[in-house]
């Protein structure tokens, strides 16, 4: 402009010139070379827009805003957005018509030639990728039970679990279920149990939906649509025992021992396993074992117990272990037959006494249990010494000794008197024998025409075990008649 001013004031000395100058001047329109530039909200790429943040494109220059609408996109992997245009001044606000769905990828696009107000045109290449929300991925349901076309009894629940956790309400808004049923919902973590009410209709295919705008507590949607269908059919079998094993329970999955209850061991538990899942409660009533064992029922899942004994089996003890019909599923139904089963633990081993071997002043002498009396010879002083040594047929450990020991005596038979003392024991090599020596041991009779006869006894028993399981079954006892 300031140009063509100064040549203006050149011109006036021709006129001719000047005429043919602004004919030339007046037929040239005015080259804008200025740039368009384009400030966006977002910002940035894979920016996350706020609930009710603005997108935004603001212009350098005015332009035409009819024109320049057709260039700009908001689109997903899924759809083009459709949106509203509001302008002010030389900025155009977007206004999605439906809501953006949280965690999803958006991207704001103005691609084109722009048309300005003064008919110049601006070449734009802008892609901004966004996230509404949150940028993490949508929730997804894991798991449902029953599963596709599963089985299940009137009353009980579908169980739906997710990815994140879900909004209680907008579940409720979006889950649907043909034919329609009443029903209740609970929400724990991150699963939603769907219960009838308050029962499913018997020998009914149902159809269960949940629509995408389900969403979690943060607003994010559902990844896509959930359908499936599962079959109400009452379950009328009764629980019934399958197998009975023993085993060694450590807290795993229980491995049989054996298939043959026969083979038991000592401390070895019993694994009951159920046809279905029973109630805890009536397990504990329904078992029993015959003699009684004091012990405990644990339960190592809905249809599988293990009962471990406090004490251990008796070897020489023939078990009848019940159930009864006591025992209910966890539906309610009930046992129709008893289980009853008999077990000897017969991999148990007796403790035997396989010899008892004496040797005093004047004598030795080797021997098993007999009630003959066995001669043995004393010194006429009142101080006779006899050790006796008792061999097992399995090695005691140091727990198991003691009352052992005191199951041991000596002692005056008749026609009375006083008992001989126990002077000291010693256990052999292996723990396998027992030597214990007495003294005061004497032949004088206390009348004439009598002999002094001595009991040497071991009593058998419980109390005579070695953890292993076993026992001396029996008393032992040894007759003396003593002799100078």
């Amino acid at each position: 402009m300031f140009g063509f001013r100064k040549n203006r004031k050149k011109l006036s000395a021709t006129a001719g010139f000047i005429w043919s100058m602004a004919a030339v001047v007046s037929s040239c329109a005015i080259i804008d070379l200025r740039q368009l530039s384009i400030a966006t909200n977002p910002v940035e790429a894979a920016q996350v827009l706020a609930e009710g943040e603005q997108i935004s494109l603001t212009f350098s220059r005015p332009v035409l805003e009819t024109e320049t609408e057709t260039l700009i996109s908001i689109t997903s992997a899924e759809e083009a957005v459709d949106i509203d245009f509001l302008w002010e001044k030389n900025t155009v606000v977007l206004q999605p018509v439906k809501s953006l769905q949280p965690a999803t990828r958006y991207f704001l696009e103005i691609e084109g030639r722009v048309p300005l107000a003064n008919g110049a045109y601006r070449d734009s290449d802008i892609l901004i990728p966004f996230y509404f929300l949150s940028d993490e991925e949508k929730m997804r349901l894991f798991s449902v039970s029953p599963i596709e076309f599963g089985i299940t009894g009137a009353s009980d629940p579908l169980i739906f679990t997710f990815s994140r956790e879900p909004d209680l309400s907008s579940f409720t808004l979006n889950f649907t279920l043909t034919p329609d049923t009443p029903c209740t919902t609970e929400k724990k973590g991150n699963s939603i149990t769907v219960s009838p009410d308050p029962l499913w209709e018997s020998c009914t295919l149902y159809e269960w939906n949940i629509a995408a705008a389900f969403s979690s507590v943060e607003k994010i949607p559902l990844l896509e649509p959930g359908r499936g269908l599962f079959l109400v059919q009452e379950d009328t079998s009764a629980p019934e025992v399958l197998d009975c094993f023993p085993t060694e329970y450590t807290g795993a999955e229980p491995v049989p021992l054996s298939q043959n209850m026969n083979d038991i061991g000592y401390t070895s538990d019993i694994a009951l396993l159920f046809s279905e899942p029973v109630e805890a409660s009536s397990v504990t009533a329904a078992f029993s074992l015959d003699p009684a064992v004091e012990g405990h029922l644990v339960c190592h899942s809905d249809s599988l117990y293990i009962f471990s004994p406090l004490d251990g089996w008796d070897f020489q003890t023939e078990y009848s272990l019940s159930v009864s019909t006591g025992l209910t599923a966890e539906n309610g139904n009930p046992a129709i037959r008893p289980f009853t089963l008999s077990f000897i633990p017969e991999t148990i081993a007796e403790i035997s006494i396989t010899a008892v071997e004496g040797v005093g002043d004047a004598q030795e002498f080797f021997l098993l249990d007999t009630l003959s009396p066995q001669n043995i010879d004393v010194d006429e002083l009142d101080n006779g010494s006899y050790t006796f040594t008792i061999f097992f047929s399995q090695p005691y450990p140091a727990g198991y000794q003691t009352e052992l020991e005191d199951r041991v005596a000596f002692e005056f038979m008749y026609p009375g008197g006083l008992s001989p003392e126990r002077r000291s024991l010693l256990w052999g090599p292996g723990n396998t024998s027992l030597s214990i020596i007495y003294e005061h041991i004497t032949w004088a009779p206390p009348l004439p025409g009598f002999t002094n006869m001595y009991r040497f006894t071991i009593t058998g028993g419980k109390g005579t075990g070695n953890g292993t399981g076993g026992y001396i079954k029996e008393d032992l006892t040894l007759i003396m008649e003593c002799d100078t």
